[in-house]
């Protein structure tokens, strides 16, 4: 049993299926790539009820989903992703589970109402951003030459490469 942890994993393959209760749902197979348990596999299991449908949609696109074709999965297992995987007891059973597919190296936050427009929102925040470096660099002794350059520095954004790019022929 593979415990409890962040993993970096690929998928590998995926079926559907229908659940006991009823309930449609996609396996999706998960080969770990990095650390101890690199090559083991495991695979989880999203539903497509009203409510989890949006979670399983964001956990195939994690893995490289880029279509919208459910048929298809296009892409799926292009990217490596960070699995969460816990223990679950079901029917006194204990086993793990795949409870989250984030993006590596993200914090895997959730946000009720996502914003949308984050360069508005920069802009407006600007003038506190850089009071708050002006803050922190008179608090360093910087002079104040210092501090003008370093307000005008460009913003960096967290570029992270995820993988290879995509080819329009199954992988599985």
């Amino acid at each position: 049993m593979i415990p409890d942890g962040k993993y970096i994993a690929r998928a590998k393959s995926f079926q559907y299926g229908t659940a006991s209760s009823g309930t449609e749902q996609v396996g999706v197979e998960y080969e770990i790539v990095d650390g101890e348990y690199a090559g083991h596999r495991i695979t989880g299991y999203f539903s497509f009820t009203d409510a989890a449908a949006p979670y399983t949609f964001t956990k195939l696109r994690n893995s490289g989903w880029r279509g919208d074709d459910l048929e298809k999965l296009d892409c799926l297992g292009s990217v490596d992703v960070e699995l969460v995987i816990v223990k679950d007891t079901y029917n006194g059973q204990a086993k793990t589970k795949v409870s989250f597919v984030n993006v590596p190296g993200g914090s895997g936050v959730g946000m009720k109402s996502p914003m949308t427009d984050t360069k508005s929102f920069a802009e407006r925040m600007r003038g506190l951003t850089i009071a708050s470096r002006k803050d922190e660099r008179a608090d360093a002794g910087e002079s104040k030459s210092e501090t003008k350059s370093a307000a005008k520095a460009p913003f960096l954004a967290n570029d992270r490469k995820r993988g290879t790019p995509c080819i329009d022929k199954a992988i599985f």
